[in-house]
């Protein structure tokens, strides 16, 4: 499913660029959106480009601007390519929700409320699938959790780890040398795929790094390939930290090494 929904994203992306291709946009957006439910969100993205997309003021700023235009809104083209988009993703996510009420009597329905005897239902329980109850352990899982001692050797937690040490270029996003016209646009979209996982009752267990982060990567990488930072030493160094750091997530996950 991850795999699948990141190929469907970068497709979706390409697609959706200046909204040039909505029906198209809107089959790769469906395909994504069935195989990760969050990813469902990322159609805030298409929505910004026709809204908001075109020439014009960069960064936030300009976005903001055009959104609050009346202009914007009464513009019957824009419109045309939102109906498009909708009726490119159709058929899927059409198809997926009959599945999920044939299934469980519900077409928003995905399944995971009926997990049998599992580890986390006393949770579910407790406080539904979703839940701000859950959103300390996410961040932690994602952001702050790092390897351990364990008898003497460096272990990784299935819970989750830094993606900070797993990518470290990540941290190149914090101080961006320029916001242009995407800027805005691609954090919004990270930001709304991102919200269900870290409100959700489980961290991806088990896992290496942080395998929700997957459904919002390609976006941060956009960010990246946008912010203006040139490709130094540190940022070499960076990146084959994370190759590195990855390496041994692969030999640990199947064995290969303790």
């Amino acid at each position: 499913a991850e795999v699948l929904g990141v190929t469907a994203t970068l497709l979706y992306l390409l697609l959706a660029h200046r909204a040039r291709r909505p029906l198209l946009a809107g089959a790769a957006w469906g395909f994504a959106s069935i195989t990760r439910a969050p990813l469902l969100f990322s159609g805030i993205y298409f929505l910004l480009e026709v809204l908001a997309g075109g020439e014009g003021p960069a960064g936030g700023a300009g976005l903001f601007r055009r959104l609050r235009d009346p202009a914007t809104w009464r513009d019957r083209d824009r419109w045309r390519k939102v109906g498009l988009f909708a009726l490119g993703a159709a058929p899927l996510l059409l198809l997926a929700a009959w599945l999920t009420w044939a299934r469980f009597g519900s077409p928003l329905d995905f399944g995971h409320a009926h997990f049998w005897n599992n580890r986390v239902n006393p949770d579910i329980q407790r406080h539904g699938l979703f839940s701000l109850h859950y959103l300390e352990r996410q961040l932690h899982a994602a952001f702050t959790r790092l390897p351990h001692l364990e008898n003497g050797r460096l272990a990784w937690d299935p819970q989750g780890m830094s993606l900070f040490l797993t990518t470290p270029l990540f941290l190149w996003l914090l101080w961006p040398r320029e916001r242009p016209r995407l800027h805005a646009a691609l954090w919004l979209a990270a930001a709304a795929t991102a919200l269900p996982g870290f409100l959700y009752q489980n961290t991806g267990y088990v896992q290496f790094g942080y395998r929700f982060s997957l459904d919002w990567t390609p976006y941060l990488f956009g960010l990246l390939a946008l912010g203006g930072r040139t490709m130094g030493p540190a940022f070499w160094a960076a990146g084959l930290l994370g190759v590195a750091v990855n390496a041994w997530g692969a030999l640990a996950f199947t064995g290969g090494v303790n």
